[in-house]
């Protein structure tokens, strides 16, 4: 299991030879403070090794896939108790008859966040399964269970086969959850609660049923970066591999030898660092210039593109499609560039996505239009109309942000009234207004798209986008 506690992470292998584990514990920082009170808490003698890497689960080339499921468990260590509850948790959850590796988040106080945080996105990526231990301080006090709640609910939208289970302890109320502004928004009281239980040992009981029949979890969003960025860079051999890696930018670079399979460790780097992602896949084009051709380039590109995207946020905007809302992003590029991180981001999957640009349009006959031509270019507008109504998949109509100059002549926004029609008529599209860098207080009728974009972030991420895609387009080899 792994642990974040204060400044450490606790990795523990269950071999169950004469009732014995072995406690892997890997240092964050260059210091062990804090060891001596885990060991009272554990019943196993700790041994010590300085990694930052999550080497245990790296896969060999050409390797299976693990035999094991990875069970996330998000809670709070603001209490003894529930430090000493979460351990009983991962000992029955992490038993050799379960089929998991038990991963665990504490509650710590690393400066900042940074540095956990480069870790939350890999992870909550990566689990096969999750459970959130609502205690009355998680629920009251964890900034972090919140943030993991958000990105593990945005899992179980976007894949319904994800098993993402809550435990309610501490008296904690399903109905708080509706009360509560955050996790009304993230709706985590849509999911399966472990409730009501007499004692520990029925919730423990609950929780081993709840996950007993997870067989075959669905493709995680690292698996999937994975297996595709495996099939580009099949045919590189590991010497131009090796030079790429060591050039790779990174605070935290992930272990990688050649024995060790390079798509994994590199589909970890970009979610452990997902702000220098584009600068990272402009490395790997260059370094591979001589084997890398332009179609396998971009599709990288494609890729990477919206790993910039806050998980909150991508979970965020899962929740407004899923129920038919409207949204506002607080950006400048949204139907040219951000419209499509966040999309990517939400939908990580191959699905196939349309994103359409509403303009200055401010009647629903003129916005039918626009939503039509993609579905009218092969039918008549009858069987257009039907294609519409059908289709299924991720279909966005942005309102582009207006600069001051150009609303002299034109309303900024979309009124109420204009999107409850598009809304009404077109349940299946998704309204999204781009406010620019600060969204307005006056629009009550759309959902915020939170956390918002810091200033500054979505206009560098767009240029490094935009320097790829040339120097892609005017140095690479036609596929």
């Amino acid at each position: 299991m792994l642990v974040r506690r204060e400044n450490i992470q606790l990795q523990s292998i269950s071999d169950h030879a004469h009732n014995s584990q072995e406690i892997k514990i890997f240092s964050t920082r260059s210091s062990f403070s804090g060891i001596a009170s885990l060991q009272q808490i554990l019943p196993v003698k700790p041994t010590f090794e300085y990694n930052r890497d999550w080497s245990f689960f790296q896969q060999k080339k050409n390797s299976k896939r693990m035999s094991k499921l990875k069970l996330f468990v998000s809670h709070s260590s603001k209490t003894v108790q529930n430090v000493a509850f979460l351990e009983r948790v991962c000992q029955t959850l992490g038993e050799q008859d379960t089929g998991f590796h038990v991963l665990v988040d504490q509650s710590g106080k690393i400066p900042a966040g940074e540095e956990w945080f480069r870790y939350l996105s890999e992870w909550m990526a990566e689990c096969d399964a999750a459970v959130i231990l609502f205690s009355r301080a998680a629920f009251e006090e964890s900034e972090w269970v919140r943030a993991e709640a958000a990105i593990l609910s945005w899992r179980k939208r976007i894949q319904p086969k994800f098993k993402l289970v809550g435990v309610l302890l501490d008296d904690v109320n399903p109905t708080e959850f509706d009360t509560d502004v955050f996790f009304k928004v993230i709706r985590i009281s849509d999911f399966q609660f472990v409730r009501d239980c007499e004692n520990e040992q029925a919730i423990l009981s609950e929780l081993k049923k709840a996950f007993g029949d997870l067989n075959e979890p669905p493709e995680s969003p690292f698996e999937h970066l994975s297996t595709l960025m495996r099939e580009i860079l099949a045919t590189i051999q590991d010497d131009a591999l090796k030079r790429t890696w060591d050039h790779l930018q990174g605070i935290d670079k992930p272990h990688w030898e050649p024995e060790l399979d390079f798509s994994e460790s590199l589909a970890r780097l970009l979610f452990r660092e997902p702000e220098i992602s584009v600068s990272n896949m402009r490395i790997i084009v260059e370094q591979l210039a001589n084997v890398l051709n332009k179609d396998k380039a971009m599709k990288m590109l494609e890729l990477v593109k919206g790993l910039w995207v806050n998980a909150e946020a991508a979970s965020t905007l899962a929740w407004i499609r899923e129920n038919s809302k409207a949204a506002m992003i607080n950006g400048e590029v949204v139907h040219d560039f951000t419209g499509q991180s966040y999309i990517r981001r939400s939908w990580p999957f191959p699905e196939d996505y349309k994103l359409l640009s509403a303009d200055k349009c401010r009647s629903l006959k003129e916005i039918t239009t626009i939503l039509l031509a993609p579905f009218s270019k092969t039918a008549g507008e009858h069987h257009a109309q039907r294609r519409l109504q059908k289709y299924k998949q991720p279909l966005f109509l942005v309102f582009p942000f207006s600069s001051e100059s150009e609303t002299e002549t034109s309303d900024p926004y979309p009124d109420a009234d204009l999107v409850g029609k598009i809304i009404q008529t077109h349940p299946n599209v998704t309204v999204v207004v781009s406010t620019g860098v600060q969204m307005p207080n006056n629009l009550q009728y759309l959902e915020p798209v939170i956390p918002q974009i810091a200033e500054g972030r979505e206009l560098d991420q767009f240029d490094l986008h935009c320097d790829l895609f040339e120097y892609i387009s005017e140095s690479q080899p036609a596929g």
